[in-house]
Formats: structure tokens, sequence, C-alpha cells
């Protein structure tokens, strides 16, 4: 899952997953199915793996290809601008067929989950009708909870200029910073204080403040609390 997790956490559901009894191949596709009824898959390399059950799982992919020579203009998905407009007028686009901005880096991608579906509907809805409210962009999110390991991404690790990290035997915490603010958090093994993180990185709040202790296993609402109090406060 090199787009949704580094290398730190991967080798923690790599492990979870080997665990199990799961014998991965990595750095090679399957290219082929072998047999009619399906009896196995044949590799990039010419290996050949037989097996009583094959599952295909590939990610997501959206449905657009019946767009493709009408006005609307597609690529990964349907491009839309920060309006959830589509190239063509009065025609919107919303959840898991959007090519949208993504939150932290700009990039436009298909972030294809239910948080951002529910976000988008109404801000597409809205915009038919005549509003102009703009969508501040899509959230790159993951959660893995069937490996016997919990595992929580969010946001981007892409070009931090500082990462914190705190391991123990049974967990990995991995916090990405840029300018200051979080940018991207990946947990694993103690997932809580994910929606702080989650908090933080949405409202972009300089988090250097905290130090070490942003990574802490004991931080959470707690530590910020004081951020959402009034500023004004008279002490008798």
């Amino acid at each position: 899952m090199p787009r949704a997790l580094d290398r730190e956490t991967s080798a923690i559901a790599e492990a979870a997953i080997a665990s199990r009894g799961v014998i991965l191949r990595l750095g090679v596709e399957a290219v082929e199915f072998i047999g009619d009824p399906v009896r196995g898959v044949r590799l990039a390399d010419g290996t050949e793996l037989t097996a009583d059950l094959v599952l295909a799982a590939t990610g997501v992919k959206p449905h657009a290809g019946y767009l493709t020579s009408s006005p609307i203009a597609t690529d990964w998905g349907v491009a839309v601008d920060d309006h959830l407009r589509t190239t063509l007028p009065n025609i919107v686009a919303a959840g898991d067929v959007a090519e949208t901005r993504d939150l932290m880096t700009g990039e436009r991608y298909v972030h294809a989950i239910f948080q951002n579906a529910v976000t988008q509907a109404p801000i597409a809805a809205a915009n038919l009708l005549g509003a102009d409210l703009v969508y501040a962009g899509a959230e790159a999110m993951n959660s893995l909870k069937h490996l016997g390991v919990p595992i929580v991404a969010i946001g981007s690790t892409d070009d931090p200029d500082e990462i914190l990290r705190y391991q123990t035997d049974d967990a990995l915490r991995s916090i990405y910073l840029r300018d200051g603010r979080i940018v991207g958090a990946q947990l694993a093994g103690d997932i809580s204080g994910v929606g702080t993180y989650r908090s933080l990185m949405h409202r972009r709040v300089d988090v250097r403040k905290f130090g070490r202790r942003l990574v802490e296993p004991r931080f959470g609402p707690a530590n910020t609390v004081f951020d959402a109090l009034p500023r004004r406060v008279a002490l008798a």
C-alpha cells in the first residue's frame, strides 16, 4: 500500500499478515488468470501460483469511461473545480467518481472514502441550486483493522521537513510536519489520539510548542484544550 502507508508502518502490517501464515509476493504483478474455471494466476516473472480460490483486490477505479466522448473532462475520475463543477455547465460530480483537490497537498486525486462523499454531496447540491460554495479539498485517510493490529493513516507523507516517531514493541506513531504543522500521521497498534491529530491537521495549528509530547501515547484533547478557549480571560 505505497500510497497509504510509509515503510515503517508497512513493515508492521507485513509482520502482522505474515504471522497469520500469509505469504506475500511483493514487487511483482499478477498478469493473467490460469484456467477456466480459474485455478490460479501467472505472475510477471513467469511464476504460476495455483489456488482453490482467487480473489482480485486491486483498489478503486471510478466508472467514468462512458464519459470519454462527452464534453465532461475525465482523467482518473471526473475532473471538478473547487466548487465540484465539471467542465460541462450545470453538471457537478461528488463521491467516489470525483477527482478533487487533496486537502493537504493540493494534488488532484480520487479519494474514494465515505467521509469525503458525505462532505461533498451537500456542497454539490447547493451549487446546483445557485450557491457558490467552495470545497476545501478531499481527505486522504485509511483504516485497517483486520490484520490483527489496528492501523490508521491520515493526511500526506510527501515532503515533510520533520518526522516525529514514537515506537514500542507493539505500537508505532509517526507524525509528519511541515512548517510546524501536521500534514500527516500514521498510527499502528495504539491508534488513540488520531482524532486529535486530525483536528490539529485540519485547523493547521502550529504544534511546535508541544515538542516531543506531540507523538507520545498520552497526547490527546487534554493537551490542546486551552487552544479552544477565548484569549480574553480575566483571572481572579
